[in-house]
């Protein structure tokens, strides 16, 4: 992949994830205890998804993307 692409995409899943841990966030100052539990969880399904199966494979292929 064109580094160029993969540092924006690199940039974008970083954002998804804090745009996610913001959800996070709402849901535990919002709802019960029980929703944070679940929604914490599915969240963190989504977040492992998008390190595991798209931000591992970019900063393989461009390793100078990978935050320090």
């Amino acid at each position: 992949m064109d580094i160029k692409v993969a540092e924006a995409l690199s940039l974008l899943m970083m954002r998804i994830n804090s745009n996610l841990n913001d959800s996070v966030a709402l849901v535990r100052d919002k709802c019960s205890a029980e929703d944070l539990h679940w929604y914490r969880r599915e969240v963190g399904k989504v977040m492992g998804a998008v390190y595991l199966d798209i931000e591992e494979k970019l900063w393989a292929e461009h390793p100078g993307l990978k935050p320090r």
